[in-house]
């Protein structure tokens, strides 16, 4: 993604960058592989699980996620991604704070006003 062309006031409809990523945990093969923990206090998150199989643990619980399954995480909550299967486990992350949302609504109650 070219993140020069999405920067605030560039890109229509867009408040702000850098809120999708695309990422892959690797595959555990004896080893359990997982992503860093996360605990993001101003952001909620939903990963849409692109390739395989993994769990999203979320304050502790075990939410086991295949292929087109979706997980919202409301901010404050810890979470990470485990795999412990043989295969990559590939997902898109998005994320936004309310802080976001509340310039975008401005943005639009502007355009709308004229």
């Amino acid at each position: 993604m070219n993140t020069a062309s999405m920067e605030s006031g560039r890109f229509p409809g867009k408040v702000s960058s850098h809120h999708l990523g695309r990422d892959t945990v690797s595959s555990g093969r004896g080893l359990r592989r997982s992503s860093s923990v996360n605990i993001p206090d101003d952001e909620d998150e939903m990963f849409i699980a692109v390739q395989g199989d993994a769990v999203v643990v979320i304050d502790g619980i075990d939410h086991p996620v295949a292929q087109g399954d979706i997980v919202m995480i409301p901010r404050g909550l810890s979470h990470f991604v485990r795999n412990d299967g043989p295969n990559a486990f590939h997902l898109y992350t998005i994320w936004w704070s309310h802080v976001d949302v509340d310039a975008y609504r401005r943005q639009e109650e502007q355009t709308a006003a004229g």
